[in-house]
């Protein structure tokens, strides 16, 4: 029932919540339920001050009857004391008190003494009955005594109980005005909003009002500005377009200076060797084919726009450390080791976790920095490709960057990637780049434009990209590898995809005559793919070659006959390509080895570790 009351309560409260004369209001429902409360606790009331008037009645009836009691005990008391102790006597001085009547002089008893006997023994019969009367009523006093006092008891817990519901109903009331004055103020808050939110409103609508007049302004200034644009864009063409001419003119003067050097060195390096047996070899060697057109003057069959690196020079495994030197403070993340002008131009630029990329002139016996180190990476470099007179490294720090070999000037930063960059490549040109990130993402950038032309989602990060003949080959967490071609301007999804396993894949090279793929994998294992097939033709592994981080990097040789990569134990293993066999291991690092790279001329190799050491092998 009192719950009952609380809700009728509670919902002539909120029925009255928006009333202007609210305060009244609850004056008036406070009465009410005061009024309601009390009624019914009345008669309680009353019969309460009834049942506590009886007790102290029956209380002052008590100790009266025990006063009464007590004098007749005591009464009784001296009249036992005195018949015991005075004999016939004393008996007859207590007979002739209770009956004025005394005995004769000469002692001896009378009809009226025997009568007082007789008469004394129904008086103390009759107070004996007195006094158990009194005494049943006393007993029957203390029975109503107790029951009053139970009663009693009773009542002051019901009144007890009643004072508990009605404190809560007080506490449920003063909860109940607690909540009213907070929705009231609630209610002026939401008002105080929404005329700030109306204020808000009008002044937006007059800056739109504004704004829309300036746009028609703007856009009729716009279409003015567009058609001079376009005016100026074929004015700029038409100027590119005569740069480029003279530019290429230059650029094929410089090309036919340097095949002609290098066709000098390479003129020199085989004036000793036998021309007859080189021919012989020719017959079955692909790799002597070059060789044996050198040996014979007959350079004209190299064509001019080959590489001297796709002449496929065959490459020898090394044997011993033939210099070793400290590169980076923080250790080496990134080699790569190219020619300028022929195989005996050598140069090897490294990258570190100090932020800066170094170039390193390569002697016969020594090593010499090239400059000053190229910086503008805010975070470790990640790898390293050259083309031309532009080196391309990838960064941490989401970032691309390319600087010039002959200036070491940082000529262009690519940004564009949520993620860092683990891996970046030439696209055969110094003006197309590839770039892997971590953000599941390969973008491809147009280095005169200086911008992003074409975005890949591969939704797995990309650990490593290579490129040959016009597609992209990357290797990814969700141990894959995808083909990306780049003939298919308007596909921006894998051309296809190889699953190679459980393990992710964390590197990945091309062969030079890109039919054949290597890929390192994170299970201690490199896989070789038939690009034609699809097919895995080769598993490399050992049981002491262990891999590890993201920026593991697996490599062929210049002739494609072998396959490097470094492990964690300090050592690098040389695998023949077509047998699986191991051909080499070679140690000399204390840390784990991350990459390694053949020389262009295929003699010697370039290994890094993850400390500072970089070692020259022959």
């Amino acid at each position: 029932m009192a719950s009952v009351q609380v809700g009728n309560h509670s919902d002539c409260i909120r029925s009255r919540v928006h009333s202007l004369n609210w305060r009244e209001s609850i004056g008036t429902q406070l009465q009410l339920r005061k009024t309601r409360e009390q009624d019914p606790f009345e008669e309680i009331c009353l019969f309460a001050n009834n049942l506590f008037d009886k007790v102290d009645i029956y209380k002052s009836e008590n100790i009266h009857l025990t006063l009464q009691r007590e004098q007749l005990q005591q009464q009784l008391l001296g009249i036992q004391q005195t018949l015991l102790a005075g004999g016939s006597d004393a008996a007859k001085t207590i007979i002739s008190k209770l009956s004025n009547v005394g005995l004769n002089d000469d002692g001896s008893s009378s009809p009226t003494n025997t009568i007082s006997t007789k008469n004394l023994n129904i008086q103390h019969a009759s107070i004996l009955a007195e006094k158990a009367q009194l005494e049943k009523k006393i007993l029957d006093l203390q029975d109503k005594l107790n029951a009053a006092l139970k009663s009693e008891n009773e009542t002051v817990q019901k009144i007890i109980d009643l004072k508990n519901v009605a404190d809560e109903k007080d506490r449920t009331n003063r909860h109940l005005t607690i909540v009213l004055d907070q929705r009231e103020k609630e209610i002026k808050e939401l008002k105080e909003t929404l005329e700030k939110l109306d204020n808000e409103y009008r002044t937006i609508k007059d800056e739109h009002l504004a704004l829309t007049l300036s746009y028609k302004s703007l856009e009729k200034r716009h279409l003015e500005l567009k058609k001079e644009c376009d005016s100026m864009g074929m004015q700029i063409l038409a100027a590119k377009r005569e740069d480029a001419e003279r530019l290429n003119a230059e650029n094929e003067r410089i090309m036919k200076l340097q095949r002609e050097r290098a066709m000098r060195e390479l003129e020199s390096n085989v004036a000793g060797m036998d021309r007859e047996l080189l021919a012989r070899q020719a017959a079955g060697d692909p790799s002597a084919l070059a060789l044996a057109a050198m040996a014979t003057d007959n350079f004209e069959s190299i064509g001019d726009d080959e590489d001297l690196r796709l002449l496929n020079l065959p490459s020898r495994i090394p044997e011993v450390i033939e210099m070793s030197f400290d590169a980076h403070e923080g250790g080496s993340t990134a080699v790569k080791w190219y020619s300028c002008a022929g195989p005996s131009d050598s140069y090897i630029a490294t990258g570190g976790q100090d932020r800066k990329v170094k170039i390193w002139k390569i002697a016969d016996s020594a090593t010499a920095p090239v400059g000053d180190a190229l910086q503008g990476s805010n975070s470790s470099i990640t790898s390293i490709d050259v083309e031309g007179d532009a080196l391309l490294a990838s960064s941490n720090d989401y970032a691309t960057r390319v600087w010039s070999l002959s200036s070491h000037r940082l000529n262009l930063t690519l940004t564009g990637h949520a993620a860092k960059v683990n891996s970046a490549k030439f696209l055969g040109a110094p003006n197309k780049i590839a770039s892997g990130s971590a953000d599941r993402t390969i973008k491809l950038w147009d280095v005169n434009r200086g911008a992003c032309i074409k975005t890949f989602f591969a939704c797995s990060t990309c650990y490593d990209l290579v490129y040959g003949n016009y597609v992209i080959i990357s290797g990814h967490f969700d141990k894959k590898i995808r083909c990306w071609d780049l003939n298919r301007s308007d596909d921006k999804d894998a051309t296809w995809m190889v699953p190679l396993g459980d393990h992710k894949v964390i590197a990945v090279d091309i062969s030079n005559d890109n039919n054949k793929v290597v890929c390192c994998m994170r299970d201690n294992t490199i896989k070789c793919v038939d690009l034609r097939t699809l097919e895995v033709l080769q598993t490399y592994s050992d049981e002491k070659f262990k891999t590890g981080e993201e920026y593991w990097r697996v490599c062929f040789s210049n002739d494609d006959r072998y396959i490097s990569c470094g492990s964690s134990d300090g050592s690098f293993f040389i695998w023949d390509v077509n047998t699986a066999k191991v051909e080499k291991v070679l140690k000399g690092h204390s840390n784990k080895v991350i990459a390694t790279n053949w020389s262009p001329d295929g003699k010697r190799m370039v290994s890094i570790e993850h400390g500072r050491k970089v070692s020259i092998w022959a």
